[in-house]
């Protein structure tokens, strides 16, 4: 059994670049691939280890206003 980790379910809450994704049907035909191919050698696959690192995306956000806005409003 083989398993994918540390699959992205957000594009803001990667936790490194070219990280694996679900959030995106992009992803569907590089999975398939990937699938077929260990299923041809009689193995099986899991995709389970799914995250969302939100403290990543949390600066993410926050870097994306600064740059539309040009600054930083907080409430707190």
């Amino acid at each position: 059994m083989l398993i994918v980790e540390v699959t992205a379910i957000d594009s803001l809450g990667k936790a490194i670049p070219y990280q694996p994704g679900i959030w995106d049907d992009s992803f569907i035909p590089g999975f398939k691939r990937l699938v077929d191919t260990v299923h041809r050698y009689g193995a099986k696959i899991a995709l389970v280890d799914c995250r969302h690192f939100s403290l990543n995306a949390a600066y993410a956000s926050l870097n994306r206003l600064m740059r539309l806005t040009g600054r930083l409003n907080m409430i707190c």
